[in-house]
């Protein structure tokens, strides 16, 4: 089965191949439009009767690169992982071993680390290769940056290659889900807004009927409106200049008027002074 990993040479020379295999369908939607094409399968070296013989670390990182292709088509993304990482130690701005360790790392769920790898491909790829920049626009879409990956997806139809299918329908993705995600967004802001307006009508309803009652029993029902407030609610604490008023109310309310009092004490006085 063609996984779309490279596995021609990794020299500066690209092969076709991964061009055509990224137009394959991708049936799993949760994933971006670029995971289909897997790894590049290309070896790392040109194998031309004029290429001079490959050292020994050359020999040993296009074996690990080996092993990690074939943990890929697997489905062991872990080990791929691993071995990729091993080739990468031998020959760290490898632009095709960065690009399939992004790949893995999308592919198990590592996001955030497969953006990071897919940077440092499209840092020292050569220029001109599509498919350091489509990993990259599949990285970030994965982490719903539908906008950013939109943008690089549109370089490389501005750019590089205009009839690129895999840019095209990543393009495509990006742009539906970016729609479907701000009118997710105004949704929630509205169920907000909505959640918002309710408390604050339900805090001006407990704040009149209290003050009703209030007014209605000299007190009492103040302090019980202030002991069903909901304990830790900050937002009550915006009552508290309300209840201080209403309690100045009540006692002023409870002070007995004394006025008619003193004033027939004094016409007792002056009568008995008479």
């Amino acid at each position: 089965m063609n996984c779309g990993i490279d596995e021609a040479t990794m020299s500066s020379q690209t092969t076709s191949d991964h061009d055509s295999n990224s137009s394959n369908n991708n049936n799993d939607n949760s994933l971006p439009p670029d995971h289909n094409n897997g790894n590049d399968t290309t070896p790392i070296n040109n194998t031309n009767q004029n290429s001079p013989p490959l050292e020994e670390w050359e020999i040993r990182r296009d074996d690990l690169k080996s092993q990690g292709d074939a943990h890929f088509r697997s489905g062991s993304y872990p080990a791929a992982i691993l071995s990729y990482q091993s080739a990468l130690d031998l020959d760290p701005a490898n632009h095709i071993l960065l690009s399939n360790k992004s790949a893995a790392h999308l592919a198990n769920g590592e996001k955030s680390k497969a953006l990071v790898d897919a940077r440092k491909c499209v840092e020292v790829m050569p220029e001109g290769w599509v498919k350091g920049h489509t990993r990259l626009a599949a990285a970030m879409a994965s982490l719903g940056r539908f906008g950013e990956a939109a943008g690089v997806y549109q370089k490389v139809l501005a750019e590089i290659d205009g009839g690129n299918e895999v840019a095209k329908r990543g393009l495509e993705d990006c742009r539906r889900k970016e729609r479907l995600a701000n009118e997710e967004r105004e949704r929630e802001v509205k169920r907000v807004q909505m959640e918002l307006d309710r408390e604050k009508e339900e805090k001006e309803r407990r704040k009149k009927e209290c003050l009703e009652k209030a007014q209605q029993t000299n007190g009492p029902e103040v302090t019980k409106c202030k002991n069903d407030r909901v304990s830790g609610d900050e937002e009550d604490d915006l009552l508290d200049d309300f209840f201080s008023e209403v309690e100045k109310v009540t006692e002023k309310k409870k002070i007995p008027d004394n006025s008619h009092d003193n004033h027939s004490q004094s016409d007792s006085d002056n009568k008995n002074g008479d």
